[in-house]
């Protein structure tokens, strides 16, 4: 679920990384603005599947740019005993059907994150260029936030039996944090809420229903008025040197400091020394899902 923190290795590799898999050809990441790296990545899915006997999955986000560069970024995720894992960034309607192609026959399961596409138009306009080369079996929609949300209780429920854990405070972008924040909700006395950045809180977070017992932290005043305890920390927010000194102004000692595996800016050995760090490692939140998506599938389409 959650894993300590090692000490920074000596060759300066930074913690958090999405690509864990090791490969001259494909590296930690690889961007460019031609579809090099999806065959790279492609090549990687399959040495892997073929190894381990499992099937290969491919996530794909779509990213609308206003500058209207085009590039693909591509990303080896995790495997397990049932799949191996990999996303597909990309940021043009031309550059999803090239991609398409790349996969066609190669893949078992495209995946499609519902959150993570602008609008439903847009969603629609995706599922309609894959229905012409994938069967409707071999998509998978799901909501991203969700998972996300669901993955992370799972650690909060593990991670209670450390000890007495009465307060949380959360702080991260209002979208991100309110799927995980009702979940969370059942497990403390007290949630304090931090949404956006500590010195720029957006209509959106004032506007949205937080869960019961929960107190929104949204002016520099409000802080003054809580008593938060010893409270368990969490942040979507990337780390830096600047939100820390922003954290700790307001909050004078945590008991934990749990952060997302893509949320560290800083080297690790310049955190500050409060309670322990842990990482909760994103890239895992996939790992269990196939059974059950192929089993719903199976029960719906067989």
């Amino acid at each position: 679920y959650a894993k300590r923190l090692k000490p920074q290795e000596e060759n300066g590799t930074r913690g958090g990384d999405l690509v864990s898999f090791q490969s001259g050809k494909f590296g930690r990441m690889n961007l460019s603005n031609t579809l090099n790296s999806v065959t790279a990545l492609l090549e990687e899915l399959k040495n892997v599947s073929t190894k381990k006997k499992v099937r290969v999955l491919v996530d794909l986000k779509s990213h609308q740019n206003p500058q209207d560069v085009e590039f693909v970024l591509s990303e080896y995720l995790d495997s397990d005993d049932q799949m191996v894992l990999g996303r597909l960034h990309f940021s043009g309607a031309e550059q999803l059907q090239q991609i398409v192609h790349l996969l066609e026959g190669h893949v078992d399961l495209i995946l499609l994150n519902r959150d993570g596409a602008p609008d439903p138009s847009h969603l629609n306009d995706l599922l309609s260029v894959l229905s012409k080369s994938f069967d409707h079996h071999q998509i998978v929609l799901y909501r991203g936030r969700e998972l996300l949300a669901s993955y992370i209780y799972d650690c909060f429920c593990e991670f209670q039996k450390r000890g007495d854990l009465k307060n949380l405070l959360v702080f991260g972008e209002a979208g991100d944090i309110r799927h995980a924040t009702n979940r969370l909700a059942s497990l403390f006395d007290y949630l304090f809420i931090c949404p956006s950045a500590l010195e720029d809180v957006d209509q959106t977070s004032k506007s949205l229903a937080w869960p019961a017992h929960s107190v929104v932290l949204r002016e520099p005043a409000d802080w003054k008025n809580v008593d938060l305890g010893l409270p368990l920390i969490l942040s979507f927010l990337p780390l830096s040197q600047t939100l820390f000194k922003q954290i700790f102004e307001r909050v004078a000692r945590c008991s934990h400091f749990v952060y997302l595996s893509h949320a560290l800016n800083m080297k690790r050995d310049r955190l500050p020394d409060v309670g322990s760090f842990l990482e909760i490692d994103m890239t895992k939140i996939y790992r269990g899902q196939l059974s059950r998506w192929l089993s719903i599938k199976r029960t719906l389409w067989m």
